[in-house]
């Protein structure tokens, strides 16, 4: 007797009662075991349509963070390297405001770290998100593919109206986020 109420479909036997899962439910057993820890991206587009927006991929070069911004500023990610380059400077100019952000000796280290940012390819992060925001008068909301912290801001007073959206998923890549018109 086939049991089609239950998912995997189990045969039972009228002996014992005895429950044999199939070849083919198996398949279907380990495919679902094996996303259990992947990224959801119907979490994402959830995510997204709370917030009436629409992900947009970037290219996944090292430049996704700051792709991701380009898009947000300028509807496109081909600005990026000048993005960057604006946020380098910043960060530059401003050391006395991030360097503490940095660990290790905090002078040297921030040096370090703003040479390793300013070239093409290298990962942005938080500091470079707050950098934006002070450089551009932007903030930015993150939406994240995470059950705890879903959503980070990194805003300045007043300016919670003009954010810019982008994506974060957890194993390092940033995406683009564009608003949906209504």
């Amino acid at each position: 007797m086939v049991d089609s109420t239950t998912s995997p479909r189990i045969e039972k036997y009228k002996v014992g009662r005895i429950a044999r899962v199939t070849r083919e439910d198996n398949e279907q057993v380990l495919k679902d075991i094996s996303n259990v820890n992947q990224p959801q991206p119907q979490c994402m587009k959830d995510l997204c349509a709370e917030y009436n927006c629409e992900e947009v991929q970037v290219k996944a070069d090292g430049n996704c963070q700051f792709r991701a911004l380009s898009l947000g500023l300028y509807g496109s990610e081909d600005r990026h390297a000048e993005v960057r380059a604006n946020i380098v400077q910043h960060l530059r100019e401003n050391a006395v405001s991030y360097f503490q952000f940095v660990e290790g000796d905090k002078k040297r280290v921030f040096a370090d770290y703003v040479n390793r940012i300013s070239h093409d390819g290298q990962w942005g992060d938080e500091i470079t998100l707050a950098a934006f925001v002070e450089y551009y008068s932007r903030g930015v909301r993150v939406l994240r593919d995470s059950e705890k912290n879903s959503v980070i801001d990194h805003m300045r007073e007043g300016l919670q109206e003009d954010a810019i959206m982008i994506t974060y998923h957890g194993k390092g890549h940033y995406n683009g986020a564009k608003p949906i018109r209504a």
